[in-house]
């Protein structure tokens, strides 16, 4: 188990993430949300997309979705599933083979 010490700089560092973040959706001109093929739609996905959903429905600034790791069919035919996430349309790309 994480010392007390160790919890409190991780829970600094979280703060001074999240400040971060703040401050970076404030100046942003558009977002990407980059998600990963291989692992499917994870819970920290649906966090983060929720998050967006609400900035995007103010009008603040347009937000794309791009999936990575699209690297064969199969994962071509799952890219699908990113639309529940409700940012529009998943672009399927893999830096791997410069695709997208």
């Amino acid at each position: 188990l994480p010392s007390a010490a160790q919890c409190a700089m991780g829970a600094s560092l979280q703060s001074a993430v999240e400040a971060q973040v703040r401050t970076a959706l404030g100046e942003a001109s558009v977002l990407l949300m980059l998600v990963d093929a291989s692992c499917g739609v994870t819970a920290a996905d649906e966090d983060v997309a929720k998050a967006l959903r609400a900035l995007r429905a103010r009008g603040d600034v347009p937000v794309v979705l791009a999936v990575n790791k699209v690297d064969n069919e199969s994962r071509a035919r799952e890219v699908h599933e990113f639309w529940q996430l409700g940012l529009g349309e998943p672009w399927p790309l893999s830096a791997y083979h410069g695709l997208g």
